[in-house]
């Protein structure tokens, strides 16, 4: 059998990335466009709230809603993960692409006409948008062999994190001197290259042969619906009872740091008086360390597994929690920050790098959409949380319960979290 189009276009990064396949390239492509954006955006959404009349609990309840583990995050991440597996991995990444562009819409008009009403319907398709996460993670693994996915998706992380440093400082110089309106114009404009990017070149990495059901041959009994869902479900639950200690750890882990971070911006804003170009610098100091960090830290992930890099980046985290306590000033916060991107450059590509490994690929859009959901859920009332400590006693309450939460994270994944088997192309089913 000839090889693919796929496995036979191949490109090259010599020292660094040897021969990986054009779908890495597009996803790297995809990953600068979409890094240069929302680093502009992270550091002025919850300013760019304020400055729409809201207030620390509306911001809450739109991270609740919407944001990273926001409650139709929750629900996205498990339909992208079954529709990855049942219908592909190609057109859940479009339709979270279309998703995410009409959330940048919203946005772009909510600036125009300074209406926060509007930042609901924006909120809500931008956790629609999350739902190809399982599909992007299980696309990255497809396109390489084991041994090369701690650099692809390394690879990938740093062309989201590198654009981002300068686009940090940008975002939050534009917003303080013009607006938020050319912040979030700006946004919407490069999803819509992106969507663009990937209807045109993404190429499928599921095998729909083993995806769809076979055929039924002559003599066979054909299975009915209920039965096949029944089956799935089966696997689905076996996949997850071989998940559950890393998914106890995980699921504490996102809820620790959304309390911590999906409201500290607008917290630094509110109580100590930062500027969006402070906050520029801050959240450009922390994707400055992932990048000049990501690409030799998937190197090594390869080499020597997963576990002690989660590990490692736990204990980290625990430091940067106690500078952001007794710290909270520009440079204390630059530096905690830039000691943040170094935790997340250790821990994006040995989690996705142990999901890949654990779960088989006929059930793995599934899995890690059930994991991506158990994440987000654990997360959901985190900002709320957040929002309501704040109000009641202050900045540094829900940096004491996160810190207390990071203590037990770190011990958990000590504890339950053991690296998959090496040098195995995939995981059986169970």
């Amino acid at each position: 059998m000839s090889p693919s189009p796929l496995r036979s276009l191949r490109l090259r990064i010599p020292g660094i990335a040897p021969s990986l396949p054009a779908n890495i390239w597009l996803q790297v492509a995809v990953a600068m466009l979409g890094g240069f954006y929302k680093g502009g955006y992270t550091p002025v959404w919850q300013p760019f709230v304020f400055s729409l009349g809201g207030s620390v609990a509306l911001l809450g309840l739109l991270e609740s809603l919407g944001g990273v583990g926001g409650l139709v995050t929750s629900i996205m991440n498990l339909l992208g993960g079954w529709l990855a597996d049942r219908m592909g991995r190609r057109p859940v990444m479009i339709l979270g692409s279309l998703f995410t562009a009409l959330a940048m819409l919203f946005y772009t008009l909510a600036a125009l006409l300074h209406l926060w009403p509007l930042l609901v319907p924006g909120i809500v398709l931008a956790g629609m948008g999350l739902m190809s996460r399982p599909a992007n993670s299980s696309i990255t693994a497809e396109s390489v062999r084991v041994e090369q996915r701690g650099v692809a998706y390394s690879l990938t992380m740093f062309a989201f994190t590198a654009p981002s440093v300068v686009s940090s400082v940008i975002g939050g110089q534009v917003s303080e001197r013009w607006g938020y309106l050319p912040v979030m114009a700006t946004c919407f404009l490069l999803e819509a290259v992106i969507l663009l990017l990937l209807i045109r070149r993404l190429r499928e990495t599921r095998s729909m042969e083993r995806a769809a059901p076979s055929r039924p041959r002559a003599g066979r009994p054909r299975i009915s619906l209920a039965r096949a869902l029944q089956d799935r479900r089966r696997q689905l639950g076996a996949a997850l009872r071989r998940l559950w200690r890393f998914i106890l750890p995980l699921g504490v882990d996102s809820f620790c740091w959304g309390l911590c971070l999906s409201l500290l911006f607008g917290f630094l804003k509110k109580s100590y008086a930062f500027t969006d170009g402070q906050l520029g610098w801050v959240n450009a100091s922390f994707y400055l360390v992932w990048a000049v960090s990501q690409l030799p830290v998937g190197r090594l992930v390869d080499r020597h597994g997963c576990k002690r890099f989660m590990v490692i980046s736990e204990i980290l985290s625990i430091a940067c929690v106690v500078l952001f306590l007794f710290w909270p000033t520009f440079v204390g916060m630059v530096i905690s920050y830039g000691l943040l991107g170094f935790t997340a450059a250790l821990w994006v590509p040995a989690l996705y790098k142990w999901l890949a490994g654990s779960v088989a690929e006929e059930e793995r859009g599934r899995a890690l959409g059930a994991v991506f959901t158990v994440q987000a859920l654990a997360r959901f009332p985190a900002p709320l949380l957040a929002a309501w400590l704040y109000e009641g006693w202050g900045f540094t309450a829900p940096l004491w319960v996160s810190l207390v939460l990071a203590c037990i994270v770190t011990s958990l994944i000590a504890w339950l979290v053991r690296d998959p088997p090496s040098g195995q192309e995939e995981t059986t089913p169970a």
